[in-house]
């Protein structure tokens, strides 16, 4: 809500700033019969993309916000557009003046590392408590392809309004892999060791410890549909908010834990699959303020 007031606020400004007529709509005799009057800029340039345009936005962070998976408590948030959400890119086409074909590629990879200290379980006789380092890695990959159809309304005015559906497919995959510092031995039977936590903070003696941890591949399909409305601030440039929802339909397989612990007098590794899961969401989600160039 707050996002969309001060979208408002901004084209309110914005209309107070070219309400003094830097605009106009050139009259039906400086065109043919078969074509619409045009906005045009104080400067003469044309300010809304016309048919055969191209129009391209992208960034690198999460430009959608969600408001919240309708019939799904768990947070698995999911953008139904699968638009903007790490490096991404949109890239649209004109087939007329109000009907875009629109393409969404969204790559995102994430590699995050985490340390915490724990007790050095062999010097136990020195005074300074030396410490040894336990090390937690993760990382995040989401691919995701959306084409969509949009239709423009507005007429010859700044201030457009549009309404998208389209379809998406997306991949991801998760995983942790965490090394000790202390190790498992005759004796040392429950090594000091940072607890698995969310934080992997802490520290505890358990006698089975997560070597790797893989969330699996998830593959996805949706249907979405949006609406919004983009205000061209300048000749062919324009900031946009949209709302939309859909379902969601995904898969995951793949999925497993490695744990190790001490079976006197080796250490042993097991590998524990999880079963495939499906899922179906309904997703309702509203975006940031983003900025549109069209050529």
């Amino acid at each position: 809500m707050k996002k969309a007031i001060v979208f408002v606020s901004f084209l309110m400004i914005g209309m107070n700033v070219w309400a003094q007529d830097t605009t106009k709509v050139m009259s039906a005799g400086s065109v043919s019969q078969n074509e619409e009057p045009i906005l045009l800029s104080k400067k003469g340039h044309p300010i809304l993309p016309v048919a055969g345009d191209w129009s391209v936005s992208g960034g690198t962070g999460n430009l959608f916000g969600y408001l919240g998976n309708l019939f799904n408590t768990a947070g698995n948030n999911y953008n139904p557009g699968n638009i903007f959400s790490g490096t991404n890119i949109s890239v649209g086409y004109f087939k007329t003046n109000t009907l875009v074909y629109n393409l969404n590629v969204n790559v995102n990879s994430q590699v995050q590392s985490k340390s915490n200290f724990v007790r050095d379980d062999i010097n136990t006789t020195a005074n300074d408590f030396p410490m040894v380092k336990d090390t937690k890695k993760s990382a995040n990959n989401n691919i995701s392809v959306g084409f969509g159809l949009e239709k423009r309304f507005g007429g010859q005015r700044r201030l457009q309004r549009f309404i998208e559906g389209g379809i998406g497919l997306g991949w991801s995959n998760s995983s942790d892999k965490i090394t000790y510092g202390n190790e498992f031995s005759t004796t040392n039977l429950l090594p000091s060791s940072t607890n698995n936590n969310a934080n992997f903070s802490g520290q505890g003696n358990p006698a089975i410890r997560t070597l790797q941890h893989n969330d699996g591949n998830t593959v996805s399909a949706n249907i979405y549909i949006n609406a919004g409305a983009e205000y061209f601030f300048a000749p062919k440039m324009s900031l946009g908010l949209a709302f939309g929802a859909g379902p969601r339909f995904s898969q995951t397989f793949g999925a497993y834990t490695t744990t190790q612990r001490f079976v006197n007098p080796t250490v042993v590794e097991t590998k524990s699959k999880v079963g495939n899961t499906t899922s179906l969401t309904f997703m309702t989600y509203t975006s940031n303020i983003y900025f549109r160039l069209f050529f």
